[in-house]
């Protein structure tokens, strides 16, 4: 099988559909579980519907921060993937995708849910089904 792989390889440059999002920025706070789980579930979209990753797009901002009837997550709590999982999986077809809620850590721990959680629009990922 090795002889038959290519040299090089990069999933976001071959040919048809994108299926890997491009690397992100968490800033300095703990959201790299939320990170993970979304680019994993984008890529399993993505490459069930053969479409470009970015029509699977999921905020990743509304997965960490904005858990209905929680608190607001702060940067310093972390998370495991257990509740991660868990999240996407009960939240997955109401996730907005990341162009209606991008990605803005409170990284001082003030900002209310309202202005956390509040996107351009309330639209979810039309492949999160």
């Amino acid at each position: 099988m090795l002889a038959t792989s290519p040299q090089a390889y990069s999933s976001t440059s071959s040919s048809g559909p994108r299926l890997v999002s491009p690397a992100q920025d968490q800033a300095p706070c703990e959201a790299c579980t939320a990170f993970a789980v979304a680019a994993t579930a984008e890529t399993a979209m993505a490459a069930a519907l053969q479409v470009d990753v970015q029509q699977c797009s999921i905020s990743v901002q509304a997965l960490f921060f904005c858990a209905p009837e929680r608190p607001v997550r702060s940067c310093e709590a972390g998370w495991n993937l257990p509740d991660a999982l868990q999240q996407l999986q009960q939240r997955g077809q109401s996730l907005p995708t990341t162009s209606c809620l991008p990605y803005k850590p409170d990284l001082m721990g003030d900002l209310s849910a309202d202005v956390m959680c509040s996107g351009s629009c309330n639209n979810p990922s039309p492949h999160a089904a």
